[in-house]
Formats: structure tokens, sequence, C-alpha cells
């Protein structure tokens, strides 16, 4: 089954986070108050007045495989309870699956021979199924294996350890908690591109909870950062790019772009440092969330395919002036 997510319950707003702040002059709220909570809230945020936000809190109930639920326990910066199967039995068995395993076969150089019964392959000939089949075996031999540890061990330390056939992939319930400081420490670790994709997912989706109930919508938009573009191409189309940086910084958008153009310096450049440019073209890439290639007429340099090769191996966002 998929990781599910639920918020419980909010206490405070942009309002309780601006009165938290305003204690220190006044808490008196009028009209004209109001009206500024939207620029306090960014102002505080912007300059690291953070023991504020602290005054506001999200709640959630997740069912999530282990390892996601690892990821929310590493760096602790929520109020987290969850299941335990050293209390309890886990009856239900929930596990999750990758959809991105979807119809990725077993290579053949596996031996799915070991793993078959009458030529057939009982795990599967694809990663998901096999992934499948393993859980569940996991899965019947932790329930059995702690039906006949128990007259021997005791439940206590049946339990406890027949649970070391349950996989990452096991599915447990948590009870998650932030105020709004840690909350925003948590998307900043779990919702990037760094993070594994599950939790990613996870931390997108209580934003997108949290961002529905409109309580703290001011607060949410003080997290935002501009993105951050890299212009690409040759640097004969000179007039594109500084109409594309003109555009992309009129959106809201950060430009890194490159610091000259050759094609239109009556210097010489030397190879060497055409390599050290490229190189710290690249740097920029590294800093960025997305390329813009400028393919002009449908030129591409040697360069720039490097560029957007190593775009590409970063995952960065690739977005083509005139089309791909």
């Amino acid at each position: 089954m998929k990781n599910k997510i639920e918020l419980l319950g909010i206490y405070g707003s942009d309002e309780v986070i601006a009165c938290s702040a305003w204690t220190s002059t006044s808490r008196d709220l009028s009209d004209d108050k109001r009206k500024r909570i939207e620029g306090l809230v960014k102002q505080l945020w912007s300059q690291g007045h953070e023991t504020p936000f602290e005054k506001g809190i999200v709640h959630f109930l997740v069912d999530t495989d282990i390892a996601s639920h690892i990821h929310i326990l590493k760096h602790r910066i929520s109020s987290a309870n969850a299941e335990s199967a050293r209390y309890k039995e886990l009856k239900e068995d929930k596990y999750y699956l990758p959809e991105d395993w979807e119809g990725i076969a077993v290579s053949s150089d596996f031996d799915l021979d070991l793993y078959s019964y009458q030529g057939v392959p009982w795990l599967g000939d694809n990663w998901k199924d096999v992934l499948k089949n393993y859980t569940e075996l996991g899965n019947k031999l932790y329930h059995q294996c702690l039906k006949d540890l128990e007259p021997v061990l005791g439940r206590k330390r049946a339990k406890e350890s027949a649970r070391y056939f349950k996989g990452y992939n096991s599915q447990i319930q948590a009870d998650v908690m932030f105020n709004m400081r840690s909350f925003a420490n948590f998307l900043h670790l779990r919702n990037s591109e760094h993070a594994q994709l599950e939790i990613r997912q996870i931390a997108q989706e209580m934003y997108n909870l949290v961002e529905a109930t409109g309580q703290f919508k001011h607060t949410l938009n003080s997290w935002k950062k501009p993105k951050i573009v890299c212009l690409c191409g040759s640097t004969k189309f000179k007039n594109e790019f500084e109409e594309l940086n003109k555009k992309l910084t009129l959106e809201g958008k950060i430009v890194l772009s490159v610091g000259f153009f050759l094609h239109s310096t009556p210097e010489a450049i030397s190879e060497e440092s055409k390599i050290e440019l490229d190189l710290l073209h690249k740097k920029k890439i590294d800093m960025a969330d997305e390329i813009y290639v400028i393919n002009k007429d449908g030129y591409i340099g040697l360069s720039t395919q490097s560029e957007i090769a190593y775009a590409t191996r970063l995952g960065k966002k690739i977005t083509y002036l005139y089309g791909e």
C-alpha cells in the first residue's frame, strides 16, 4: 500500500506567531496591525527571529515504511510516537512497494533457478514482484517464528526478536508533531532533491495539507526561496542571453549567466582560461535549481552539450528556449 498522511490538527496561525513577536511591545491587535502581519512574518523569518514560529503546531498521523520512519527520527526535529513490534504483534502486515520499480526485469545474470518451482520463479521475474513475494514470505516467517519462540523465550522476547523478519518496506503508523520552526527545518532536509523519494513525498504531502488550511499562509510564503536558473548556450547569442536574463529576473528568479561574452570580447582568451571558465560555469549549475538552454536556430555547441550532460547527471530540470 502507499504511504498515507493525515493532518490531525493545527494549533495557532500567522496571527498567533505575529502576536508572539509583538509581546515585546504590545499584543493589542487593531485592523492596522492585522494588515501588517504578512510583512512582519516575512521579516521575522528572513532576519532569523524564529522563536515566535514555535507557537504554531502541526500534528500528523503517518502510515509509512520503516525506512522513511527512520528519516523522520534522524536529526530529530519533531515529537514522534509510533507502533512498536516490541510491544505488540504487527498483524496487519502492511508494506510499501516502490512505484518506480514497475516492469523492471531481473537481469539474466541472476540465477532465478535457485528461486524457482517447476521452472517458474516463485519470487517473480521483475523486481517489484520479487520484493512483494519476498516481503510476504518474511511476514509469514515473522508470525510463525513468534509463535514458535513464545513457549521457549516468553511472549516479550518472542515479539522483540521475531521482528527481524520485517524489512525496511514494512509499514508502521506514527504520530508526528512539529512546531512551525521545526517543520521548516524538516521540509528543508526532507523535501530536498537530495532526500530519498519516499520521504520527499511524505514531506510534500504534509506541506500541501498545511497549506490547504490557510492558517499559516504567510508563514509558508516566508519560507519560499526564489528559483535559481543558470543560462547555458553559445556566447554568440548575447542578445538572447540578455533578454532571457531580464525576463526570468522579472519573474522573480535568481539568474546565473556567463561572466562575459567571448564572441564580443576583442582580447584573446587562452585555451587554459576557457577550460577554467567551463569549470566555473559548471559550479553555477551546481548552485542552480534548473538550467535554461539558449539554442537559437537549433545550435548547441560542444561546451553547452557538456553542460547539459552535467546538469542531467545532477538531476537538474532542463528547459530549452526554442523547444527541445
